[in-house]
């Protein structure tokens, strides 16, 4: 039963850290570097992450700054940027790009709290699903007899506990990731 414990809680952190990722790309009132890390970019012949082609650093309260590790990936970038609905300017400014994120209204602030609601919602159904493939094979063990039903009572018990942990620990991230957005 150990080993079914251990291998739920693995999945459900790789669930909370998946959560985790996608809400860190969602934009609060200050741009930060994880925004556009994952921004498509048409270079070397291929499509690749921006953050494979350049460093992303914060510049101002409004902007931040990306610097090419080629210089000539620039043009590509800036592209990128452009044909993106990220709704920011980017302005070249030779051998780095000026990235300006206009201020968030009101609306796009309870969408953005809307959006990570989804996510962290997306984050909960994963770890439950996976509290159900666990509560299985509790259930495979105790029709083979391998456990008692007391065992197995206990066994669901013990991952519900689990499961209210990752659970209340996506609720944490998403209360914190709303905290960001709507704070001015």
């Amino acid at each position: 039963m150990d080993d079914i414990y251990s291998q739920f809680k693995q999945l459900a952190q790789q669930a909370v850290e998946h959560t985790r990722e996608e809400l860190r790309t969602i934009r609060t009132g200050k741009p930060t570097p994880a925004f556009l890390e994952n921004l498509s970019v048409a270079a070397y012949g291929t499509t690749m992450r921006l953050l494979e082609v350049a460093t992303i650093t914060t510049d101002s309260s409004n902007s931040l700054i990306v610097q090419p590790f080629d210089p000539s990936t620039i043009k590509d970038i800036e592209t990128a940027l452009h044909s993106s609905n990220l709704n920011v300017t980017a302005r070249n400014e030779g051998a780095l790009i000026r990235v300006i994120f206009p201020p968030l209204s009101e609306d796009q602030r309870n969408q953005f709290v809307k959006f990570a609601g989804t996510k962290a919602e997306d984050g909960k159904v994963s770890v439950r699903h996976q509290r159900e493939e666990a509560r299985k094979k509790l259930k495979e063990l105790f029709d083979q007899k391998a456990i008692t039903e007391d065992d197995r009572y206990k066994g669901f018990e013990q991952i519900d506990k689990i499961t209210k942990e990752f659970t209340d620990l996506i609720d944490e991230l998403k209360a914190k990731k709303e905290e960001e957005i709507l704070s001015i």
